[in-house]
């Protein structure tokens, strides 16, 4: 928020569901009190129809919340969660939000509900697919994990709810392992990463009709243990020359 550049990057807040929340209406309400005054400012990221964009992470456990209230003014069904966040965003003056509903996978099985709770769009906060539980370096290659994922997406399509394919730059967690064998796929060979990045954005050419708002959720940050990140690495000793090869591979697909 401190930055001044004109140009800096763009953010949303995901509503999250954590259970040690413990949501009910009234914390829904507050939650919605201070990320719609985020939600006005001009580098919250909007999708086309400059609708501002509202992930929601967790919204299963968000409908077990509300209804478990004991309380039946703090109760609330899905669909009228979603609701409230939709007529209170448009209540601020901003446009009709575009509401995507992501578990941390597979969250294509739960699309006929959550189409019908009235969220515009499904998606995964992560969704390693194409990995394998397997011995160190002994899983799938980066490349067939790719082409794995992305027949994975077709399963969130749908004539009911939109999709944003949630890509994944990596899933290579051996900081995590508990045993010999653990999920995961090779980290990317030179130009590897640019393809991905590439093939998901001809998936949603190929499937413009589900995917309308032309949006990706790249799971990529700093959580360098479980190998999804674009971060760039401090180099070797000892000059510390920053390594940056996943930044620039996902730059050369974005040219």
């Amino acid at each position: 928020m401190n930055n001044t550049r004109a140009d800096k990057t763009k953010f949303v807040f995901a509503l999250y569901g954590h259970n040690a929340i413990d949501y009910g209406r009234t914390k829904v309400n507050k939650m919605l009190d201070e990320i719609i005054e985020y939600m006005k400012l001009p580098h919250w990221q909007t999708v086309k129809g400059n609708r501002p964009l509202v992930p929601v992470l967790w919204p299963l456990q968000f409908e077990s919340m509300l209804a478990a209230q004991s309380s039946s003014s703090e109760r609330m069904t899905l669909s009228e969660f979603v609701e409230l966040i939709r007529a209170r965003v448009v209540e601020a003056g901003l446009k009709n939000p575009y509401i995507v509903a992501e578990e941390i996978s597979k969250t294509y099985l739960s699309k006929g509900k959550l189409a019908t709770a009235g969220f515009d769009a499904i998606s995964d906060y992560a969704g390693a697919y194409g990995g394998s539980v397997s011995p160190r370096d002994q899983g799938p290659t980066y490349a067939s994990a790719t082409e794995t994922m992305i027949s994975e997406w077709n399963l969130f399509l749908s004539p009911n709810i939109e999709c944003v394919p949630p890509l994944v730059t990596g899933w290579y967690p051996w900081p995590r392992a508990e045993s010999e064998s653990w999920w995961h796929y090779q980290n990317p060979l030179p130009g590897e990463l640019t393809t991905r990045v590439q093939k998901t954005f001809d998936f949603i050419s190929d499937n413009i009709e589900n995917c309308k708002a032309q949006v990706i959720f790249a799971y990529s940050w700093n959580e360098h243990s479980e190998g999804g990140t674009l971060n760039p690495t401090m180099g070797e000793s000892p000059d510390y020359e920053p390594v940056t090869t996943y930044l620039d591979e996902v730059t050369e697909a974005l040219k």
